[in-house]
Order: structure tokens, then sequence, then C-alpha cells
């Protein structure tokens, strides 16, 4: 009688790339797009969040920006004011050495 001895791990490999090949090579293509699925997700929802923190960004700039403009408008309005004084109604600003000043 012959004693041989199999070495079982040797035969589940070779049985496994005999018969399932096939099918681990699927199994490693779905495990592989599950991850890159995961991976351009996050990503995605990465830049979702950038772009709406750039747009509160935008929305408080074009708000300093608008309040800035209206500053402008008002000062124009008291130099209009300060020109019409000055040329139509010769008005001019005091000298404070010339000012006396009464306490009671």
């Amino acid at each position: 009688m012959n004693k041989s001895t199999y070495n079982l791990q040797k035969i589940i490999v070779n049985d496994f790339k005999r018969y399932y090949k096939k099918l681990m090579i699927l199994l490693l293509m779905i495990t592989t797009s599950a991850i890159l699925v995961i991976t351009i997700v996050h990503k995605t929802r990465l830049l979702i969040s950038n772009e709406e923190q750039l747009d509160i960004m935008q929305k408080k700039i074009t708000a300093q920006c608008n309040n800035l403009i209206l500053e402008k408008n008002i000062l124009k309005s008291h130099r209009k004011i300060e020109q019409y004084a000055k040329e139509k109604l010769n008005m001019t600003y005091s000298n404070p050495l010339k000012e006396n000043i009464i306490i009671k």
C-alpha cells in the first residue's frame, strides 16, 4: 500500500483556481467598485460643504459691499450739502481763535 499524504491547502487553492476563478475576480471587482463609490461620495460631500461655505462667505461680502456703497452715498450727500452751503450761501467754518465762549 502506498501511503500518500495530501496537502489539503493545496487542493483547496487548486479547486478555487479551477472552479471559482471567475467568481473571485467578480468579487474583487465588486469590492473595488464599492470602495471607489464610497470614496467619490465622500469627496462629493466635502466639495458641497466647501461650496456652501463659499456661498455664505460671498453673501457676507456682498452685504458688506452694499453697506459700504450706502455709507459712500451718505457721505457724498453731506459733501453736497457742504458744497452748496459754501457756494450758494457763502458759509464758511469759523476760526477757532476768533470764537468767544460764554459761560453762564
